[in-house]
Order: C-alpha cells, then sequence, then structure tokens
C-alpha cells in the first residue's frame, strides 16, 4: 500500500486534535509545561514522519501514537531515583485482600448506567487520576490506561514488579475513596 500523506498542517492539527492530545499528555504526565512540551515535539514528529502516514488509521490515532512515545522519553528523562528510593521504603504494607495478586479487583465493579452517569463518572475519575501522587500517576497510567506490561513499567522506571503492584494497588485504593467521595460510589456500585 503506498503512504497516504495527511493532508493537515501542524497548524490544523492543533486545532483539530490539540485539546484531545494535551488532555492525554496531561494526565500522565501531569505538568502543564511538559504535556505541551510532549505535544508539540509529537507535532514536530509528526510533520517529519508526514510521508509515513499510511492512512490506516485517523490523523488523531496517528498523531496520539506518536504523543505516546513523546511522553514515554519525557517519563524516561526525568530523574527519579531518590523519590523511587523513598517510594520503595513505603511500600512495605501488606497487600488488600480487595486485589488479586495481579493487582484487579477480586469483586466485579459495577459500571455507571446512563451515559450521563458514565460521563460524570469519567470526569470524576480523570481529576481523580490527575489528583494521585506523581509517581503513583505515571505508574497507574502506563499500567493500566496504556496497558504497558509490567516488566516495561519496570525497565521504563527503574522499579521492581512490588513496587509496581503496590502504586498501582494504592491508586486504585486513591481512585476508589475519591470516587466515594464525589458521590459516584454509589453510582458505580449498583
Amino acid at each position: 500500500m503506498a503512504p497516504h500523506e495527511p493532508t493537515n498542517s501542524a497548524a490544523q492539527w492543533l486545532d483539530e486534535h490539540g485539546d484531545a492530545l494535551y488532555r492525554y499528555a496531561l494526565l500522565r504526565l501531569g505538568d502543564h509545561a511538559r504535556a505541551e512540551d510532549a505535544v508539540q515535539e509529537a507535532l514536530l514528529a509528526a510533520l517529519q514522519a508526514k510521508g509515513g502516514f499510511r492512512g490506516e488509521s485517523s490523523e488523531r490515532t496517528w498523531l496520539t501514537g506518536i504523543l505516546r512515545h513523546k511522553v514515554l522519553d519525557a517519563l524516561r528523562s526525568r530523574s527519579r531515583e531518590a523519590r523511587w528510593i523513598e517510594l520503595a521504603r513505603s511500600t512495605a504494607e501488606s497487600r488488600d485482600p480487595r486485589f488479586s495478586d495481579e493487582g484487579w479487583w477480586t469483586e466485579p465493579q459495577h459500571a455507571p448506567r446512563s451515559p450521563l452517569d458514565r460521563e460524570e463518572a469519567r470526569r470524576a475519575l480523570s481529576k481523580a487520576i490527575g489528583e494521585l501522587p506523581e509517581a503513583m500517576r505515571e505508574v497507574f497510567c502506563l499500567r493500566e490506561l496504556d496497558g504497558v506490561s509490567t516488566a516495561q513499567v519496570c525497565e521504563l522506571l527503574g522499579l521492581t514488579p512490588t513496587n509496581v503492584w503496590t502504586l498501582v494497588h494504592r491508586a486504585k485504593l486513591k481512585l476508589r475513596t475519591a470516587l466515594a467521595d464525589s458521590g459516584k460510589e454509589g453510582e458505580t456500585g449498583r
């Protein structure tokens, strides 16, 4: 199949997809300036790779894929050794029986029933994820939102599997508490 070059310029991409790309980066990086930088880098990379776009996906999907790599680069570039050492010391707590060894809920969690309930729950969840401590948010987003394997998260962030499991576990607990505090627990627990 011959390459299908996108017809949009970086300015058009920014107009059409900038908000979605920025939200994606902000949720994962937790810092406005770093999110903006990642989006700019992704758009520059897209301009350079424009000829390689095959049209097998939408432009937004293609741009988000490029941005995902820029976000991972940003996470790799930060110095976090001291922060991870402190987190490793604090992970000595025992495991919660509400989660399996893989970090999944042992009891099914029920989704909101109406589209309005789902949208409200999504907004509350995004807000709660954004309020997680930085290291916890990074690990949770990589593992649970982006589907990065535990081994890859360990390699990327210099953690042990136990650290990853503990951070994901604690993030889930904090998110559950945040949703309960915002009144979402009763709606999702039907």
